[in-house]
């Protein structure tokens, strides 16, 4: 076992016994057992099954977003964030729980987004936050999408997904959100535009042109701090660039982009290689929101 992966698993224990305390010690509800998924990209993913199921709905958090973990329930799903991954981790969390309260909103006719019953954007095993979230039971056809189904089944996964792409695509914003970059909750719980999630953008941004040109200003801060870039500056290209942010970018999207740009809810890594498709009956496929 290489020295990374020893890294990780160590990592991944660490975060069981976090979450094994904070059940028990925190919460006062008996733990069975904590498994993790293997791989992590964004995020560690833990399968929490409790000791026995809930007598009665129970709340474990106040905060915005979340709902109570209703009776019946035998098991969960944590999510701790990866530090590794280039997120602004002070608002990820936030954001993804604010994601999944439009998304839940979008596709109510579909009941496919799982609901949150706790998180905290700050401490935990990683120093990431994390969230506590329904377990959804599924199929994952992610290995066996181009092997075992047929192209009629395979059409009607991806009509499926494209169904909740649209649907998400058309849902409108509250109008406190309807700025370019994340969401987060504001004092009164209500969902507003944040931070952009991903590094190293900030945002919110009135409109496209904005975050267009705020990304450009951005890629070229970072590519004063890359060896292998080394800001772009040889040949006078640092110049031209710097140039054409200056004045040639804002040129460029007056001509190219309609004036009135709306934003809307973005679901991202969609794919049959590398994304898990979950079957729930009657109609839809896939999950719409950052799973891994």
């Amino acid at each position: 076992m290489s020295s990374t992966a020893s890294e990780t698993d160590a990592v991944k224990a660490l975060q069981r016994e976090f979450i094994q305390k904070l059940f028990e010690v925190d919460f006062g509800v008996p733990v069975k057992e904590v498994t993790t998924l293997p791989r992590c990209n964004n995020n560690f993913i833990h399968f929490v099954t409790f000791s026995s199921p809930f007598a009665s709905d129970m709340t474990v958090s106040s905060n915005p977003g979340t709902n109570r973990i209703p009776a019946g329930t035998t098991k969960a799903v944590f999510r701790v964030g990866n530090p590794a991954g280039m997120f602004n981790h002070a608002v990820k969390v936030e954001n993804t729980v604010a994601m999944m309260q439009l998304m839940r909103q979008a596709l109510s006719k579909l009941a496919i987004v799982p609901h949150v019953y706790a998180w905290s954007k700050t401490g935990g095993p990683s120093g990431g936050g994390w969230i506590l979230e329904q377990h959804m039971p599924g199929i994952n056809l992610e290995s066996d999408f181009h092997s075992n189904l047929s192209r009629e089944s395979q059409r009607h996964v991806l009509g499926q997904i494209a169904e909740v792409l649209k649907t998400v695509q058309n849902f409108k914003l509250p109008a406190m959100a309807s700025g370019f970059g994340g969401l987060a909750f504001d004092k009164d719980d209500n969902i507003v535009g944040g931070p952009f999630v991903i590094e190293p953008y900030t945002g919110p941004y009135p409109d496209m042109k904005s975050f267009y040109q705020d990304m450009l200003r951005a890629q070229l801060k970072e590519a004063d701090r890359s060896r292998v870039a080394k800001g772009w500056r040889e040949n006078g290209l640092r110049e031209r660039l710097d140039a054409f942010a200056e004045r040639g970018l804002q040129s460029v999207l007056s001509k190219t982009l309609v004036k009135d740009v709306e934003p809307s809810l973005i679901v991202g890594d969609v794919g049959t290689f590398h994304f898990p498709l979950t079957v729930f009956p009657p109609s839809v496929a896939t999950r719409p929101y950052d799973t891994l």
